[in-house]
């Protein structure tokens, strides 16, 4: 139903089905987080967390009801696939070696 409502322009509905949605792009970067102590920081979590939100924001925008298919089944890949993209990016960036020290 708010699909419909969120397809005739309805902001209010497409606010309500994002906010409804979120625990799916939390548990997609709870999953995809890696499992390494080292990693798991609350800063890291809340920039996965935007880009997960930013990808169900655009799944939301780009979902088509009418073939039947469930919207989470529609949202996963999206929001993996930002996921995927950002650890991959994060992993381009280069670092400095483990035995450079900063003077600073």
């Amino acid at each position: 139903m708010l699909a419909q409502r969120i397809e005739a322009g309805d902001t209010q509905a497409r606010l309500t089905f994002i906010e409804e949605n979120m625990p799916l792009a939390r548990d997609c970067v709870k999953r995809l987080m890696p499992k390494h102590e080292g990693y798991r920081s609350r800063d890291l979590e809340a920039d996965l967390m935007g880009d997960a939100c930013e990808a169900l924001i655009k799944a939301v925008d780009r979902f088509d009801h009418r073939p039947g298919t469930k919207f989470s089944t529609y949202a996963r890949p999206w929001i993996r696939g930002a996921l995927m993209r950002r650890f991959t990016e994060d992993a381009k960036q280069p670092r400095p070696s483990a035995y450079v020290t900063s003077d600073i």
